[in-house]
């Protein structure tokens, strides 16, 4: 019986010394590429830096610095569908990167489609969406930890000092505004979550009519436009542009943000 505990306890040793050690080899390994492309494109190699970005981000490393990076070696190799993607990725990740966000302005500019008119949409609804969309969810969730922690604040001194007034002040003042950046953090994550977007990946796509390569051609759109998406069938994608028009699509021909 010992000898079966000991063999147990063994093997589970050697389990996880492999799990850290295949820990720590990925990180080596993703540090390499990470210097390489950064290395490649100083070199004005972007050719060979997009292969290594997009290589860290399909073993899934995400952040809004490789997206950017990567963003910009797309750009200067004049691919702009996967520039927008990565651009829209780490504004995804890090909305109110300026870096991030003026990147992607300035490659908004140099697509065909940018004159895309977008519905009227009302002040309000404008406003909120906008507001929203101001910071990540993660961000908004941390706003609201913070005054539900003044919220416990105000409450120990108003229960162990003679500062009551100050400190029912601030428990109120954390509960509401607690309550309410959490409800910011879930209606923005629920509106991500509603909401699906793409991005246009070649040079150029025919919409069709319906989900069938003979359906009637609608419209063609460009490379790097932004476009909701919505059911697939049969490996066609339903997408809406921003002025109301609507078709399909085969499904690699978008890149889902």
């Amino acid at each position: 019986m010992w000898q079966f505990e000991n063999l147990k306890m063994k093997k589970t040793l050697f389990f996880l010394l492999g799990i850290i050690w295949f820990s720590f080899a990925k990180a080596d390994s993703a540090n390499t590429l990470w210097q390489l492309a950064n290395h490649a494109y100083q070199n004005k190699n972007y050719q060979a830096a997009t292969n290594l970005y997009d290589s860290l981000i399909r073993i899934g490393y995400t952040n809004s610095e490789l997206f950017l990076n990567a963003g910009n070696a797309h750009f200067k190799n004049h691919e702009m569908g996967m520039a927008v993607w990565c651009y829209e990725k780490a504004h995804q990740i890090n909305p109110t990167d300026d870096d991030v966000n003026m990147n992607l302005k300035i490659s908004n500019l140099r697509l065909v489609d940018k004159d895309v008119d977008a519905l009227p949409q009302f002040l309000l609804f404008r406003w909120w969406n906008n507001f929203l969309y101001l910071f990540s969810v993660k961000v908004w969730s941390i706003i609201a930890i913070v005054f539900l922690w003044m919220m416990l604040a105000g409450w120990l001194l108003n229960y162990f000092s003679a500062m009551n007034r100050l400190g029912m002040t601030m428990v109120s003042l954390g509960f509401i505004a607690g309550v309410f950046f959490f409800y910011i953090a879930w209606r923005s994550n629920a509106t991500l979550e509603d909401k699906k977007f793409a991005v246009v990946i070649p040079s150029n796509i025919t919409v069709k009519s319906a989900p069938d390569a003979t359906s009637t051609d609608l419209f063609v759109v460009h490379e790097g436009l932004k476009v909701q998406t919505m059911e697939q069938l049969n490996g066609w994608q339903k997408i809406i542009l921003t002025n109301g028009k609507q078709g399909w699509t085969e499904v690699e021909n978008v890149k889902e943000i």
